[in-house]
């Protein structure tokens, strides 16, 4: 099955997913695999806009599709990726999720825990390994632009706003926000901001049970206009809530809340 590799150690986790990558444009026989990628990393920008659903999606409806057992896709959310049929070996490994317990951090475990997904691709011959990756710092900046973002770098710069906040680094032209630099530190390259990567929906009885803020008294705030959706002309408010990377969607009408998360596609060389 695809959630087949787990990395498990004393207070973390790491978990991968098997994936396949469409290599399109290159001739496989004669420039496919790891050469071929460094060769055409613009091949990378066919990951999902939907990054974390679109990459396990794929994995699943793929392994579905080898064995040969019919999908049942109803109820989950509709994600248009012309490779979740494909039935080719997997050539790509992706990251889920690194867990590491509050009393484990600053121990270098996060760092072990990539190099040994990088291991891991290689050990099973694969070309590339991906990550959808969540900026652990970007919840500190919901109302900020996800690619505006992804532009600061650790080196204190009061245009940001957010001097203060930044931490001192080595490398000033390191990324601002610690996994995104973590990772670019041990290899990583950035390839581009997955728009939607976590799609979460549900009633705003549910929003105010898991997030713990009181949507009703944001009605009517002048820090929360009331806006209206241009294809829809639905009207909603945007809130920002404990730990979410971006607002969310609060549509009043229909006393529902939609939350649309933007991650950032990361890129790890394997050696040939």
């Amino acid at each position: 099955m695809p959630l087949s590799t787990l990395i498990p150690t004393e207070g973390s986790t790491s978990l991968l997913v098997d994936v396949l990558f469409l290599f399109t444009g290159l001739n496989w026989t004669e420039s496919g695999g790891k050469r071929g990628l460094r060769q055409h990393l613009e091949i990378l920008h066919s990951l999902p806009d939907e990054g974390y659903d679109g990459i396990l999606s794929r994995a699943f409806e793929q392994q579905l599709a080898r064995e040969g057992i019919a999908q049942d896709m109803n109820g989950l959310r509709p994600i248009s990726d012309p490779a979740r049929t494909r039935t080719d070996s997997p050539n790509a490994l992706s990251a889920i999720s690194i867990t590491v317990s509050p009393q484990y951090r600053s121990q270098g475990l996060a760092d072990l825990l990539i190099m040994a997904m990088k291991q891991t691709a290689l050990d099973q011959g694969y070309d590339a390994l991906v990550v959808p990756l969540r900026p652990t710092r970007k919840s500190d900046y919901p109302r900020t632009e996800m690619a505006d973002y992804l532009s600061w770098l650790a080196t204190p710069n009061p245009d940001y706003g957010v001097s203060k906040m930044i931490t001192k680094s080595t490398d000033p032209n390191l990324p601002f926000d610690p996994w995104l630099r973590k990772h670019v530190r041990l290899g990583a390259r950035v390839v581009k901001v997955a728009r939607r990567s976590m799609y979460v929906e549900g009633s705003v009885q549910d929003w105010q049970q898991w997030t713990g803020v009181n949507f009703s008294q944001l009605i009517g705030r002048k820090d929360t206009p009331l806006k209206q959706e241009a294809n829809s002309g639905k009207l909603y408010l945007e809130a920002v809530f404990p730990k979410g990377l971006v607002p969310l969607r609060y549509y009043l009408d229909e006393q529902r809340c939609v939350y649309l998360e933007p991650n950032i596609w990361l890129y790890h060389e394997l050696p040939l």
